[in-house]
């Protein structure tokens, strides 16, 4: 006998014996359940033989019949209700605790049996079914029935819907479809939900974005029914690959959370920034990677080492080439304005600074020599060499004037090369 039926005697237990006992026999009315009454002892003992067996053989007895009925049923029936007919709705009418392993017991076979899409309220627990109806799958995924019904309609997901005799439309969805879809849910998520996986800001987020940190992130083509485009899996890869590269410093450092508009205001510099970090050029500081990627440390001075090359450029500044060739600045500046040499501008806290690349100031040096360098080097002074070139009629270029004196003499390789050739056949004469 049923556990839950075995230790109680419930009110309307005779009613549930009828029900038992009528529910195998052929009605006179022609109606389910409109059995005669027994009138003698023998009929009696007859009437309530399959009972017996129905009660005593638990739940084998039980589940056969269910099963059985299921299979007689009308086949044209959507739903498991429909299949058992007024039989489903007497039983469900038994509702106390008494019957609750009846209940169960039905349960159970139409998850094994019926091959139907709609399982009416039958206590069977979602993970136990292979078949799930889209309202019961929209609690599941905490999303609308109805997404659900159109993406199955457009064929974007596995489903199938069948229609019954009242026009109801009814949707179910294959367990594994919607276990695919909640964790396609998981991992494609909307821009809010991805910043907030990084711990960045908007701007930061779309900045890292111009740095093509997020091109492996965003899916042309997402799943159905995600809310975003934005992979979760694909950003933890991208955190990750930045956290292995990480090195031990004692330098000054500044969070990733603080590279922003307010901590410089040269935007392509900060995308150069953003840039180094994703391909490993700039590398976090060892033991700040555990967390979110806005808690990341980096050296500030590398930092600002590519802000500046960013805003200046390639090149050399006026400082760097006079320290590297020994000229002074305002020589080097003048140069500079009068177009002897090539250089780029940028601004730099409201004044213009100039950049020189490698190959402009080999290509100066090749044309030009500064007459104070080679004074130096023949042991005399510019002055001296000024007249004697005037002499020779080689004029100098690129002078200045810096008070009451004049600087920045340069003349032309080729110049100085061509009075000694016109010299030298004369001498050799």
């Amino acid at each position: 006998m049923s556990p839950a039926l075995a230790f109680r005697t419930p009110s309307d237990i005779g009613e549930f014996i009828f029900f038992l006992a009528s529910g195998g026999m052929d009605a006179v009315t022609g109606k389910q359940g409109k059995a005669p009454l027994p009138r003698t002892l023998k009929e009696a003992r007859c009437f309530l033989a399959d009972t017996f067996r129905l009660l005593c053989d638990w739940p084998t007895a039980f589940r056969d019949d269910v099963a059985r009925r299921l299979q007689e049923g009308e086949p044209s029936a959507s739903s498991a209700p429909a299949r058992l007919g007024r039989w489903y709705q007497r039983l469900m009418s038994f509702d106390g605790a008494a019957y609750a392993d009846f209940r169960q017991a039905l349960g159970d076979v139409v998850r094994q049996e019926f091959d139907g899409p709609y399982i009416g309220n039958m206590p069977v627990a979602a993970c136990e079914r292979d078949w799930i109806s889209a309202a019961e799958s929209s609690r599941i995924l905490g999303i609308r029935a109805e997404r659900l019904v159109d993406a199955v309609g457009r064929g974007q997901i596995e489903g199938r819907q069948d229609t019954s005799g009242f026009g109801h439309r009814h949707t179910m969805l294959p367990r594994g479809t919607i276990e695919e879809i909640r964790e396609n849910r998981r991992r494609f998520v909307g821009k809010s939900s991805a910043r907030e996986f990084l711990g960045i800001s908007r701007k930061q987020y779309d900045l890292l974005g111009e740095a093509g940190g997020l091109a492996q992130c965003i899916h042309d083509a997402p799943p159905p029914l995600v809310e975003g485009a934005h992979d979760l899996e694909a950003m933890r890869a991208l955190v990750h690959g930045i956290a292995c590269s990480a090195l031990e410093t004692k330098a000054d450092t500044v969070s990733f959370a603080d590279l922003n508009l307010r901590f410089t205001t040269d935007r392509a510099g900060l995308i150069k920034v953003f840039q180094q970090i994703i391909d490993g050029r700039l590398r976090p500081e060892a033991g700040s990677t555990e967390g979110r990627l806005a808690a990341f440390r980096f050296c500030r001075t590398e930092v600002e080492t590519v802000l500046t090359e960013v805003r200046r450029g390639p090149g050399l500044t006026v400082q760097q080439v006079a320290q590297l060739t020994g000229w002074k600045e305002q020589c080097i500046a003048a140069w500079c304005s009068q177009g002897l040499l090539a250089h780029e501008t940028y601004d730099h806290a409201g004044r213009t600074g100039r950049t020189i690349r490698l190959e402009s100031l080999l290509r100066f040096q090749s044309m030009y020599l500064p007459l104070s360098e080679l004074a130096k080097q023949m042991d005399t002074t510019s002055r001296y060499l000024i007249r004697r070139l005037n002499e020779a009629g080689i004029e100098t270029v690129g002078a200045f004037q810096d008070g009451k004196a004049w600087r920045g003499h340069l003349v032309t390789q080729a110049a100085v090369a061509g009075a000694v050739l016109d010299v030298s056949p004369a001498r050799g004469a």
